[in-house]
C-alpha cells in the first residue's frame, strides 16, 4: 500500500512493513505453525499467522481477500501496484469503486493508456494481469517514457513560439520561409545546404534556438517541431502552394550539389519564390 512506499532523500525508493511476506515455493496449506516471527511479533494484535488473511483492504488483490492461497504468486504483487498506482492517480481507495465502468470514470482526466497499465494490474482474475512485476514495470517505464518525450516536444514547441513571437515582422518572415524550406509537404525534416554568402544572414536564425548547423546545413534544432508546434503546422497550410516551390527549390539544390557540378546553391535569394 502507498504507505509503505518511502522516498528516501535522494530519490530512492524504499518499502517498509514486510510482515506479510509470502516466500514462494512454501506450502500454501493452513497450519496449526504459530506466528511468523518479525520484529513486531511481540505485540499480539501484529503477528501473522500462516493461511490467515491479512492485509490492507483495497490493496490486497481478491485471491488473497478471499484467502485463496493457493493463488497468490507474482501476480498478486501487480494487483498491489496497480492499487498503489490507483491511489496516486486518482486520491482514491480501489475498494471504494466496485464496477470496472466506476473505475473508468473515476479517471477521465488521466491518460489512456497509463489507465489501461493500472487496470490491468488490477484486473479480478490473477491469469489477467500482468504476471511479474517486472512485466508490469516495463510497460509502465514504456509510457514514463513516452509521456516525458511528449512533454519536451511540448516544451520545444513553447519554446519556439515565444522564440518568433520575440522577433520583429520581417525577421518572423524569414524563419517562416526558412522553415518551409526545411520542413516537405509530409512533415518530414531536412538539412538545408547554406551557402558562404548566407551564413551572416544565417546567423540572426541561428540565435533564435529554432535552428542548428549540421554538416555545413541548416535544421531543425529540434525535429519534432513540424509535429508539436501548431504555428508551423499553420504555415505549411497557408502558404502550401509557396510551401512546395520552397520544397522543391531546397530539393534542386541539394541534388546539384551532391553532383558536385557547383559549390554555389542555385539560389540565394530567400524571396525567389
Amino acid at each position: 500500500k502507498p504507505a509503505n512506499i518511502l522516498i528516501g532523500h535522494y530519490g530512492e525508493v524504499l518499502l517498509v512493513d514486510w510482515g506479510l511476506v509470502k516466500i514462494l515455493g512454501e506450502s500454501t496449506e493452513p497450519t496449526d505453525a504459530g506466528p511468523v516471527q518479525t520484529d513486531q511479533s511481540l505485540q499480539p494484535d501484529l503477528a501473522t499467522r500462516f493461511g490467515a488473511v491479512a492485509g490492507t483492504v483495497g490493496f490486497m488483490p481478491p485471491e488473497q481477500a478471499n484467502g485463496q492461497t493457493d493463488r497468490i504468486g507474482p501476480a498478486s504483487d501487480v494487483y498491489a501496484l496497480g492499487a498503489a498506482l490507483w491511489y496516486v492517480l486518482t486520491g482514491l481507495i480501489p475498494r471504494k469503486l466496485d464496477t470496472l465502468a466506476a473505475r473508468l470514470h473515476a479517471l477521465p482526466r488521466v491518460d489512456g493508456a497509463l489507465r489501461d497499465i493500472c487496470l490491468r494490474a488490477m484486473a479480478t482474475d490473477p491469469d489477467d494481469r500482468p504476471q511479474s512485476a517486472g512485466r508490469w514495470s516495463e510497460q509502465l517505464g514504456r509510457w514514463l517514457r513516452g509521456a516525458r518525450a511528449q512533454a519536451q516536444a511540448a516544451a520545444s514547441a513553447q519554446r519556439a513560439e515565444l522564440a518568433i513571437l520575440a522577433l520583429p515582422l520581417e525577421q518572423q518572415r524569414q524563419v517562416r520561409i526558412w522553415c518551409l524550406r526545411i520542413v516537405d509537404p509530409e512533415g518530414r525534416v531536412s538539412s538545408l545546404p547554406v551557402h558562404e554568402s548566407q551564413r551572416a544572414s544565417v546567423q540572426p536564425l541561428l540565435d533564435t534556438g529554432l535552428f542548428k548547423q549540421e554538416q555545413g546545413g541548416l535544421t531543425f534544432a529540434d525535429p519534432t517541431l513540424p509535429d508539436t508546434w501548431s504555428r508551423l503546422k499553420t504555415w505549411m497550410i497557408d502558404h502550401a502552394e509557396q510551401h512546395l516551390q520552397l520544397h522543391a527549390l531546397a530539393s534542386a539544390t541539394r541534388d546539384w550539389m551532391r553532383a558536385q557540378r557547383s559549390d554555389r546553391l542555385l539560389w540565394t535569394d530567400p524571396d525567389v519564390v
